[in-house]
């Protein structure tokens, strides 16, 4: 800071290390938003779904009320099922990014192999073992329960439909 103050530039590591922060920090927040806005447009898919499945199962849910199913039996059905199309999607996509992780990394390996320098990477590539992208096994079951928790969550208003419906009025519905 003397320097500077001297009126000369002085940069250094840790200048070039806390804009780099700044940078990835930004972009975070950026990808962070994309995903919380695919999030709720994964909400709404599901309860969008259960609340068709609600309605074309009407009368099925009619006739499990008349046998003796009680409410809490019904909810727990609809959750279950909300919370399986939560877990599908999140499984294909932790399945999609592992695959796209594979096709990417075998890229690098594959260019860095035959002696090409990767142009856009800053280092060498075999110098982290060709694995640019690196998906930990804890971001990929907590991306599968994250999914499942919203799908839980989106279907409970529907699923609280089914269970409130009445018996005979459901059996009359065509």
């Amino acid at each position: 800071s003397v320097i500077r103050d001297l009126g000369f530039n002085a940069g250094g590591v840790g200048d070039f290390l806390s804009e780099l922060n700044s940078f990835f920090g930004t972009m975070r927040l950026m990808l962070g938003g994309v995903g919380a806005i695919a999030l709720l447009v994964a909400a709404f898919g599901v309860a969008n779904t259960m609340t068709m499945a609600v309605l074309e199962r009407t009368r099925e849910i009619g006739l499990m009320k008349a046998i003796g199913a009680t409410d809490n039996n019904v909810l727990t059905i609809f959750l279950i099922e909300s919370g399986l199309v939560g877990m599908l999607g999140g499984m294909a996509g932790v399945g999609l990014s592992l695959a796209l992780q594979r096709i990417i990394n075998q890229a690098i390996a594959n260019s860095s192999q035959n002696g090409e320098r990767v142009n856009f990477l800053p280092l060498d590539p075999s110098q982290i073992g060709d694995q640019l992208i690196v998906i930990p096994v804890e971001l990929g079951l907590g991306a599968i329960t994250l999914a499942t928790v919203v799908g839980i969550g989106a279907g409970f208003f529907p699923a609280l439909r089914a269970a409130r419906l009445s018996p005979v009025i459901a059996l009359k519905t065509d």
